[in-house]
């Protein structure tokens, strides 16, 4: 007997571990899996940077890792700094319908009256089902095209200092 009550709360805790959301982590997106990050060369100094979070992940957290991966890829080119050309952010959302059955039954009691006497009757309410609409997140993906660059930049207002940004996110809470 113990041995079985041991399994079964083994077995529920696994459970609640397994149904508790996760935001994506950062991490390269993968065959098994689109979440993540990747990059596209487009020139010599431009690449396309794009992350791809779960519906548990904030926008705000796949901007950071965006700009995150900018940033090592900047690095990695053994480049100083970026400036994003282009930056676009976008959440699916999927509709789906939801059915509610009420089983509720009420009895209703009629009563006619005639020359010969009254009479009453008994029927039956019984209210059925509905169907709603929920809207329900998707997956969240932010694109931005970045432009990288050496030295000591023409707009300094308007670049990121690569190393900087990249020990500031990951460093942050």
């Amino acid at each position: 007997m113990k041995y079985f009550t041991g399994l079964s709360v083994g077995c529920m805790l696994l459970l609640l571990g397994c149904a508790t959301p996760q935001p994506t982590a950062y991490q390269e997106s993968s065959a098994e899996s689109d979440f993540g990050y990747n990059e596209t060369k487009l020139t010599e100094t431009q690449y396309r940077i794009e992350f791809v979070g779960n519906r548990f992940t904030e926008e705000s957290q796949i901007n950071d890792y965006a700009m995150l991966r900018a940033a090592e890829v900047t690095i990695q080119k053994g480049y100083d700094w970026f400036t994003i050309l282009t930056s676009e952010t976008d959440r699916e959302t999927k509709t789906r319908p939801d059915m509610q059955v009420s089983a509720a039954t009420n009895n209703r009691v009629t009563r006619k009256c005639g020359l010969l006497g009254c009479s009453s009757y008994v029927t039956s309410d019984f209210s059925g089902a509905g169907i709603n609409t929920n809207v329900v997140d998707g997956k969240a993906t932010t694109t931005m095209q970045i432009s990288m660059g050496s030295g000591e930049a023409k707009n300094p207002s308007s670049v990121f200092n690569a190393k900087e940004l990249a020990i500031n996110l990951r460093n942050k809470p």
